[in-house]
């Protein structure tokens, strides 16, 4: 059933959309699923890549320490506050993000660090709770200032009145 106004002409033959218009719609949603596809594949390569420094046999290097923060902790927390930013704009491009979404992610992204640090003594490392905090850490403050930004923008987006 055509879409009508209150008096009863079809709103389909009283506005009719341009073609730029049409366009132009058709242009936003070609560029929003190419970002969908960017954002999910470099989401996945960035798992991918951190799993594997991660389980890698451990290259011993000199300890650099940044005031009174080990290298190792600080690491791991920007690989997870990268990741946590990487899925928060993942679901935002899916159009999926919300508060409720931001728990799901903090909640799934802790999930998968324990289960990270949970298996790397099978491969010649060692696990520690204060690693998982650190990843924990990162992920939390990096959704949270995500969160913060994306309130920011949401409201410079909107017309003023």
């Amino acid at each position: 059933m055509a879409n009508t106004n209150h008096f009863g002409q079809s709103l389909l033959r009283t506005v009719p959309l341009p073609a730029i218009t049409t366009a132009g719609v058709h242009d936003r949603r070609s560029a929003s699923r190419a970002m969908q596809r960017l954002l999910t594949t470099t989401t996945a390569a960035y798992v991918s890549v951190l799993l594997w420094t991660t389980h890698a046999p451990r290259i011993e290097q000199p300890e650099v320490h940044v005031g009174r923060i080990p290298p190792d902790k600080l690491l791991h927390f920007s690989a997870y506050a990268v990741l946590g930013t990487l899925a928060a704009m993942t679901a935002n491009a899916w159009n999926r993000i919300g508060l409720r979404m931001l728990v799901a992610l903090l909640a799934t992204l802790a999930a998968f660090a324990l289960a990270d640090e949970g298996t790397q003594p099978f491969f010649g490392r060692t696990a520690e709770a204060l690693d998982w905090a650190t990843d924990v850490a990162g992920i939390a403050i990096a959704l949270a200032l995500w969160a913060c930004c994306w309130q920011v923008a949401c409201r410079l987006r909107k017309p003023a009145g």
